[in-house]
């Protein structure tokens, strides 16, 4: 299924490693405006997020 405009989607990444960030840069440039990424280290998805200034990205930790 392709969509030209994600702006009315709601996304959520599992991991922030570097197939996320290239990922999170794909849904951007599709529209994509409510993008989460949950992970095991918080801190590592502040990392991810921190590289796309001027998005506000959901961060939510995966608990043990």
């Amino acid at each position: 299924m392709k969509v030209q405009n994600l702006a009315a989607c709601r996304v959520t990444i599992v991991g922030a490693g570097k197939m996320s960030w290239l990922l999170v840069q794909h849904l951007l440039a599709k529209g994509a405006v409510q993008i989460s990424i949950l992970n095991r280290s918080r801190q590592r998805a502040e990392e991810l997020a921190t590289q796309f200034q001027g998005i506000e990205l959901q961060l939510h930790p995966i608990s043990k």
